[in-house]
């Protein structure tokens, strides 16, 4: 009997140390469940969230797809158009090559019928050449000479503009002696007048002998240039009993113009230079200046030419020159024309 109660004493404790064991194991395994399922519903969460970028990714690239098929469909449409145009472009570019062909024979054929005709020109040029040398040197030499005449035409009208200007100031100043002369005529008595008009009704005989003294004039300067140019003529010969009576005229004085001296002297000068050309401008330029007779304008002339043609006249510093009345030296570059284009500039004397 005890050994009964203790057999079930040990199987009680058995029970309760399995069932013990069996409530531990199934503590553990719960707690296991649990780790199992909160793992499990992590895994879940992290499938739904890796599910839902899947999707959106999915939903994103089937849209970039969309999208790139319809740019290739438009890329494929603007190919074929591209290939349609390179295909008629192909066509026409045959065409263009065929008519290039047939226009390049033809311009070769024009091209040997030119360079025919070209070598015929060129022969008959070289001919012309040859025949035609000696008629152009002598027209150079023609146009040469006529430069050489328009120089002179042109030097002649600036010496014809001064004379005008020279006659302009002559005839303003002819015009105020016209002026005071009527102003006189108008206080004048009937016998000076009546006497003024019997020379007036002999102006054809005064006229013809003042043209004879004036002829006597320049043939007298042309012989002495280096004489006076205002000299009085001779006094005229005694009247023949045929020769008609003329009226006593005084002998000219010297005229008290000093520029028209200088210009009538410029004259005979210009003459003497184009009849017979001196050898050196210098000398001849240094003896028309000689020529001037008043030493002040002398001067104001050789001042002038200084201030005018500083390259060529400079005002002489030796004191102890051999001429008194030469006041400037003048340098050998100096010629006639430069020297006459500046006495016409020089101004008259204060």
């Amino acid at each position: 009997m005890d050994t009964f109660e203790a057999t079930k004493t040990d199987r009680f404790h058995q029970s309760l140390s399995s069932a013990w064991a069996s409530f531990l194991g199934a503590q553990h395994c719960n707690h296991k469940v649990d780790t199992l399922r909160k793992t499990l519903e992590g895994h879940i969460h992290q499938t739904n969230l890796s599910l839902s970028s899947v999707r959106c990714d999915g939903e994103n690239r089937h849209e970039q797809l969309v999208t790139a098929i319809a740019e290739s469909k438009s890329r494929i449409e603007q190919h074929a158009a591209e290939l349609k145009d390179a295909i008629a472009f192909q066509r026409n570019l045959s065409t263009l090559q065929q008519e290039t062909s047939n226009e390049s024979k033809d311009a070769s054929r024009k091209v040997t019928e030119l360079s025919k005709q070209v070598r015929t020109q060129q022969e008959g040029l070289d001919g012309l050449r040859s025949s035609t040398s000696h008629d152009i040197r002598t027209i150079q030499e023609q146009c040469r000479l006529a430069l050489e005449r328009v120089d002179s035409l042109q030097e002649e009208l600036k010496e014809a503009m001064a004379q005008r200007m020279d006659f302009e100031q002559k005839v303003a100043a002819l015009e105020s002696q016209v002026k005071s002369i009527t102003q006189t005529y108008n206080c004048l008595s009937e016998d000076s007048v009546r006497f003024l008009g019997e020379i007036h009704s002999r102006r054809a005989e005064l006229i013809i002998l003042l043209n004879k003294q004036c002829i006597n004039v320049t043939s007298q300067g042309d012989e002495h240039s280096r004489a006076p140019i205002n000299t009085p003529p001779p006094a005229p010969k005694r009247r023949s009993e045929e020769e008609p009576l003329e009226l006593p005229l005084k002998r000219p004085h010297p005229s008290n113009n000093r520029s028209q001296d200088i210009r009538s002297l410029y004259l005979v000068f210009r003459d003497r230079y184009k009849t017979s050309p001196p050898k050196s401008d210098t000398a001849f330029i240094w003896e028309f200046l000689g020529c001037i007779e008043d030493p002040a304008m002398s001067k104001h002339i050789q001042d002038s030419l200084a201030a005018i043609l500083p390259e060529h006249v400079t005002p002489s510093r030796d004191t102890r020159r051999k001429n008194p009345r030469r006041h400037i030296d003048i340098s050998k570059g100096l010629t006639w024309r430069k020297f006459r284009e500046a006495l016409v500039k020089i101004p008259e004397p204060s």
